[in-house]
């Protein structure tokens, strides 16, 4: 079934007025963006750097907050540093 402007559909949900129609766009396949050992290490060290931050702020520690903050950029270097290295997401060339 087609649905044209000049006739009326009777669809009885939008999941099947959807499915009918040509109004979608096709689906997209899933780059599997951030499964890779670079981006996982990054998220490691930031949660990390901002767990201790976070601590050292609550109980009054500036030591424990600065350390804290530098291991959650250390943690944005190291990641940059393995994409560099070749254990980012790999790109496809189109």
């Amino acid at each position: 079934m087609t649905n044209t402007p000049d006739q009326e559909s009777t669809l009885d949900t939008p999941v099947e007025a959807a499915a009918t129609s040509n109004i979608l766009p096709p689906r997209v396949p899933d780059p599997q963006q951030g499964h890779s050992i670079a981006a996982w290490t990054t998220v490691l060290f930031i949660i990390l750097g901002s767990t201790f931050g976070a601590v050292g702020l609550i109980f009054e520690l500036h030591w424990l907050a600065w350390t804290g903050l530098g291991v959650a950029v250390a943690g944005v270097i190291v990641g940059k540093t393995l994409q560099a290295m070749g254990f980012g997401q790999v790109r496809e060339d189109k």
